[in-house]
């Protein structure tokens, strides 16, 4: 459905269910948006069912999130029928490696700009060109997954919203609901992963 529709889900038939959200400014969604053009679209479940058994078998089985994320970019590929494109300039890859080096901290585009030695226009465009997304939503991004995975492993809302670089649990709140209409205390995921995630190293 179309970013920021009013929905409902209801899943009590369902064995088990999965929620993807596709950033609108990435080439998934914007084919996907282009595709809809507003509009829900209905999907015939033969047409997802290998991907969508992979999917679980990832979640149920593999138990890794490596294996979760592949299994749910094939799917999101499929759907918007494009090919993942992972960045390559260096710049930007130096960039994305400094951004995960400050471990949460806010970041002017001015300032990631001088780290790669280009001038912040420059490095706007390159930096969209390559991700599909501005800097200030793909670091956004990154600390709300931040914050996801400190839930999964069974800290507190508190803690992981320090962690992930705001202000408090109740700011990580108001970024939650704005993104994608809930609160983080809906989106704690529990199952497989959750629980590989939370238990102790060997």
């Amino acid at each position: 459905m179309p970013s920021r529709a009013v929905h409902s889900i209801d899943v009590s038939s369902c064995d088990w269910s999965a929620v993807l959200f596709i950033e609108p400014e990435t080439q998934e969604g914007r084919a996907l948006s282009a595709r809809m053009g507003g509009q829900v679209e209905f999907l015939e479940k033969e047409a997802l069912a290998g991907m969508v058994s992979a999917l679980e078998q990832a979640w149920r089985r593999t138990r890794t999130a490596d294996a979760v994320q592949h299994a749910a970019q094939a799917l999101v590929s499929s759907l918007s029928r494009t090919i993942p494109h992972v960045p390559s300039d260096p710049r930007v890859l130096a960039a994305i490696e400094h951004l995960r080096a400050q471990d949460g901290n806010t970041l002017a585009l001015e300032d990631v700009a001088a780290v790669v030695h280009l001038s912040p226009s420059r490095f706007r465009h390159v930096f969209v060109e390559e991700t599909g997304m501005p800097l200030r939503t793909y670091h956004l991004w990154r600390r709300l997954l931040k914050a996801w995975e400190i839930l999964m492993r069974g800290d507190n809302l508190a803690n992981a919203a320090h962690a992930a670089g705001f202000a408090d649990s109740a700011h990580l709140s108001r970024t939650c609901r704005t993104m994608f209409g809930l609160a983080p205390s809906a989106m704690q995921m529990k199952g497989p992963l959750s629980e590989r995630m939370r238990a102790p190293s060997s």
